[in-house]
């Protein structure tokens, strides 16, 4: 009765530490990757290809910088931006960091896809020990072995983060799917 008991003991921390990385989807190489495909009808590539610049315009300050590549053949263009993730937590420590990430908007007729990755964040300084503040890897943050406590519990402020970090992804999708399934507001009316 003892070796079941232990054998219990010893398994379940295990599975408890590899629920986090089940929860965030990540690519071959492990690191946190978002896609999805969307679908709408009767709307062709060039049509598509606009909706996805006029995205980063309305949604970026300065989308000219923000925008690192567009090739209108082949329907693709990616940017570079950043969101601000405020997680706050019972813990002592709150989450307060500029979370930088790629959008790749990749059209075809009748359909578009986004990938969101280059995850990374950067916290807010804090003087006199981190004046620029401190890069943090998602992958790094996410680790099981930080992320949960010996016991098996996550610690709060990490569990907090993630939740703020997954609301935030979901929001760039949102934000984007609305972007790119509403009409053009260009249109060739003759005026």
């Amino acid at each position: 009765m003892f070796k079941p008991f232990f054998v219990i003991l010893v398994i379940f921390p295990i599975s408890l530490y590899s629920q986090i990385i089940s929860e965030l989807p990540t690519n071959e190489l492990g690191a946190v990757y978002y896609n999805k495909v969307f679908k709408v009808d009767s709307v062709n590539k060039n049509e598509l290809f606009l909706r996805s610049k006029t995205f980063f315009v309305n949604n970026f300050k300065y989308a000219k910088n923000v925008i690192q590549l567009e090739d209108k053949e082949a329907g693709v263009i990616i940017g570079k931006g950043y969101k601000n993730i405020v997680s706050n937590s019972e813990a002592l420590i709150s989450a307060n960091c500029d979370v930088y990430f790629t959008i790749k908007i990749l059209s075809k007729d009748n359909k578009f896809k986004v990938e969101v990755y280059d995850f990374y964040g950067n916290t807010k300084p804090s003087y006199p020990y981190f004046p620029n503040g401190i890069r943090i890897e998602m992958s790094t943050w996410f680790d099981t072995l930080e992320y949960y406590k010996s016991n098996g519990n996550p610690r709060p402020a990490k569990e907090k983060f993630k939740t703020a970090f997954i609301e935030s992804v979901e929001g760039i999708f949102s934000v984007i799917s609305n972007e790119m399934i509403k009409p053009s507001d260009i249109k060739s009316e003759d005026w």
